[in-house]
């Protein structure tokens, strides 16, 4: 029996979740477009993207790479199809490929780190792809289990030592804490912004004309944390082709 296609697979997911696409765009922080080609076999994720792809699931790595023909099904003993051998030799060259740069990039003392988008007076534009990575010094991320970087436009952080063009390490696990600069969903826009933790929810730090600074309460429920943020600096940022 032929093993289905991994948009077939993840399509399905989708719908066991009642998630859409874009859900798990953001969730997984790739650009829904990418999501999209996945979805019709117009390519197949590389293995960094799979384990987001399983975090955002709450997945095994191992069920998400097999449902992307990286391993056989137990029991499954069959040949190898060309198509199959050819994508499975440039995926290899892909990882040596990654290997070797993340090694170097180690001896610079630095690391690539997803871009998720980029912050305009307060609202985050998702537009980077899953081949967006930042070069981010190495002991910035040390002890962060889910690093990712948002870019900052606009002067709405300012008076927190933020500002325009500067980027923000962010961690994606764990629970904000009152004062921390988070990068949140509320509605259908993505903030950054200075939280204080409240009973039933969070109270976001907002900024007038004249830079008076007042917050603004927000339920839980209607709130989704994406990122805390570690660090603020600039950034070396570059494409990184399949």
């Amino acid at each position: 029996m032929s093993r289905p296609s991994f948009g077939t697979w993840l399509k399905a997911k989708l719908k066991e979740r009642g998630w859409s696409q874009g859900e798990l765009a953001r969730r997984a922080g790739f650009d829904r477009s990418v999501v999209s080609n996945w979805a019709r076999d117009v390519n197949v994720p590389q293995r960094r993207s799979l384990a987001e792809i399983a975090r955002a699931f709450e997945l095994p790595d191992e069920e998400v790479e097999r449902a992307a023909g990286y391993e056989p099904e137990a029991g499954e003993s069959r040949p190898l199809s060309i198509e199959e051998a050819e994508r499975m030799l440039s995926a290899l060259r892909h990882e040596t490929r990654q290997a070797v740069t993340y090694f170097q990039q180690l001896e610079r003392g630095e690391v690539e780190v997803p871009v998720l988008g980029y912050a305009s007076a307060g609202t985050v534009r998702w537009m980077a792809s899953e081949q967006e990575f930042a070069l981010v010094p190495l002991h910035f991320v040390e002890g962060v289990q889910s690093p990712a970087v948002v870019q900052v436009r606009g002067d709405c952080l300012r008076s927190l030592g933020i500002e325009d063009g500067m980027s923000l390490l962010i961690e994606r696990e764990g629970e904000p804490r009152d004062g921390d600069v988070v990068v949140l969903s509320v509605g259908d826009d993505t903030l950054v912004k200075q939280v204080r933790i409240a009973e039933d929810g969070y109270e976001l730090r907002e900024t007038d004309g004249d830079q008076a600074c007042y917050f603004v309460s927000f339920d839980a429920d209607n709130v989704t944390v994406v990122g805390i943020a570690v660090e603020a600096f600039q950034i070396k940022r570059r494409r990184l082709r399949q």
